[in-house]
C-alpha cells in the first residue's frame, strides 16, 4: 500500500448547493502522476452483458436502417467518464452513446 500523506490545497466547487459541506472539512482525493496515451471510449459506449463488456461498431446502412456489430472488448482503467480499451479494435466506426 502506498504511503499516505496529507497536503494543504484549495478546491473550487462548481455546484456548492448539491453537496453538504462544512468549513475545514476533511476530504479525500486522487492525484494522477503519470500521463499515458491509451485507447479510451466514453463509458456510455460500453454494453455490459453478464460478465462481458461489448462495443457496437457500424457495419452498414440501407434504407435509413443502421446495422451494428457487437464486439467483445477488455477494459482497463477509467477516469473522467472514459474507459481504457486494452486491445486493438478491428473497426473504426464506433457507436459512443445509446447502445
Amino acid at each position: 500500500m502506498p504511503d499516505s500523506k496529507s497536503i494543504e490545497c484549495y478546491a473550487a466547487i462548481d455546484n456548492i448547493k448539491s453537496i453538504n459541506i462544512v468549513n475545514n472539512q476533511y476530504v479525500e482525493g486522487e492525484i494522477y502522476i503519470t500521463i499515458d496515451s491509451v485507447l479510451a471510449v466514453p463509458i456510455t459506449a460500453l454494453i455490459n452483458s453478464e460478465n462481458d463488456v461489448y462495443l457496437l461498431f457500424y457495419e452498414k446502412e440501407a434504407n435509413s436502417i443502421y446495422n451494428f456489430k457487437k464486439y467483445k472488448v477488455s477494459t482497463g482503467r477509467n477516469a473522467n467518464n472514459y474507459v481504457e480499451i486494452t486491445e486493438k479494435l478491428p473497426y473504426n466506426k464506433l457507436l459512443i452513446k445509446g447502445g
